[in-house]
C-alpha cells in the first residue's frame, strides 16, 4: 500500500513541481549586485552595470515572446539584498536566473561558468566563489518559500512529508541541472567553449529559491580581452541572446509530451 502511495506521489510531483507549460513561463532575472554593492570592478567597469544591461536585454527578448512573462529583481542601480532576491523569485517565478560577472587573481582565466545548487560537495574554487557572493547574507534571515500542493495537507504523516520534500528537492535539482546544460550549449563561440563549465556551489540565491534556479558568470573582468568584450554592446546582445535561447530550449524540453508507451 505504501509503495502505491509513494508511486502516486512521485507521478503527481513530476507535474506539481514542474513549471507550467500551458501558461506563459514566468522568468525572474536577477542582475547581480547593484547600488553600494558594485561587485567585481576593473578600472571604471563595474559588474553591477554589466549585469543590469544584459538582464534588461534578456527581459526585452522574453517580453516579445508570448510564451514568457518576466520580472527583474532590480531595474536600476539599486541595492537589493540576496534575501530579497530569493523572496521575489519564490513569490513570482517559475524559473530563476542570476546573472554575474567573475573575477580572479589570475588574469589569464576567462570563459563562462554556470552554477546550480550543490548536491555533491563543492570543489575549493566553487566554495570560495560562493562564499564571496554570500558574504552579505544575514545568517538568521528567513526566506519564505511557497508550499507545494502536495505539502498543503497539514495532516500528512511526518515520514510521508519528508519523502515528498525529498522528491520535490531532487526534481528541482534535475530541472536546474537541465537549465544549466541549456546555458552551457547556448554559447556558440567555439574558441571559448573549452573554458566554459557547469558546476555546483552553495550560492545563497540558488539554494533558497524553490524553483529551478541557476547562477551564470558571463565572463571575467580580470581578463583584459574579456573585460573589453563585456563592455561592448554587441557582445552584451550576444550574451543576452545566448541566455534567451537557453531559456527557450529549456521550456521546449518541458513542453515535449511524455511518451507513456514502452514500445
Amino acid at each position: 500500500m505504501l509503495i502505491r502511495i509513494l508511486a502516486s506521489l512521485l507521478l503527481y510531483l513530476l507535474f506539481a513541481t514542474t513549471p507550467s507549460t500551458s501558461l506563459a513561463m514566468h522568468v525572474v532575472l536577477d542582475p547581480g549586485h547593484g547600488g553600494r554593492d558594485t561587485g567585481a570592478t576593473q578600472g571604471k567597469i563595474a559588474e553591477s552595470e554589466i549585469t543590469l544591461k544584459i538582464a534588461n536585454i534578456v527581459a526585452k527578448q522574453l517580453l516579445n515572446d508570448s510564451r514568457f512573462t518576466v520580472s527583474l529583481t532590480r531595474k536600476d542601480d539599486s541595492y537589493i539584498s540576496l534575501e530579497e532576491r530569493a523572496t521575489i523569485a519564490n513569490k513570482k517565478g517559475d524559473l530563476f536566473l542570476s546573472i554575474h560577472v567573475n573575477s580572479s587573481t589570475d588574469s589569464r582565466v576567462h570563459g563562462q561558468e554556470i552554477y546550480f545548487q550543490n548536491q555533491l560537495p563543492p570543489n575549493q574554487e566553487s566554495l570560495f566563489l560562493a562564499s564571496r557572493e554570500n558574504q552579505n547574507v544575514k545568517i538568521d534571515r528567513y526566506v519564505p518559500k511557497a508550499t507545494s500542493p502536495a505539502l498543503a495537507n497539514k495532516k500528512l504523516n511526518a515520514d510521508v512529508r519528508s519523502i515528498i520534500e525529498d522528491l520535490e528537492r531532487n526534481h528541482r535539482f534535475k530541472l536546474s541541472g537541465l537549465l544549466a546544460e541549456k546555458l552551457y550549449y547556448s554559447w556558440q563561440d567555439d574558441s571559448q567553449q573549452k573554458s566554459n563549465a557547469i558546476r555546483q556551489a552553495p550560492f545563497f540565491v540558488v539554494s533558497n529559491v524553490d524553483k529551478p534556479s541557476v547562477l551564470i558568470e558571463v565572463g571575467y573582468l580580470t581578463n583584459a580581452r574579456e573585460a573589453k568584450k563585456l563592455m561592448s554592446p554587441d557582445h552584451q546582445e550576444q550574451i543576452a541572446d545566448n541566455i534567451y535561447r537557453a531559456i527557450l530550449s529549456f521550456k521546449e524540453s518541458l513542453d515535449k509530451p511524455t511518451n507513456k508507451s514502452l514500445n
